[in-house]
């Protein structure tokens, strides 16, 4: 098992679309156990749309703040071609 508070960078391409709200939120616990103060998280997702908010149980996701400008100068930037968008 990762230790608590032992990650500072979290790295996710686009699998979260895929996952059933069970699974993300499961997945989102644990990166919450698992960041340091200050963690950041970059994921990617098929669509432009973060793909979070209604799905993931709001306790988690208020423990993260969401970077809307940078999350849109990634997307605009990425040179993957692949997802739609990028979020921070």
């Amino acid at each position: 098992m990762v230790p608590t508070e032992s990650k500072s960078v979290y790295v996710l391409l686009d699998r979260q679309d895929w996952m059933t709200d069970a699974q993300l939120n499961e997945l989102w616990t644990q990166i919450n156990r698992t960041a340091r103060p200050g963690a950041r998280v970059l994921f990617r997702t098929g669509g432009a749309q973060d793909i979070l908010p209604g799905r993931d149980e709001e306790a988690s996701l208020s423990q993260w703040s969401y970077d809307k400008q940078a999350s849109g100068t990634a997307s605009k930037t990425d040179r993957s071609a692949i997802c739609g968008g990028v979020h921070l």
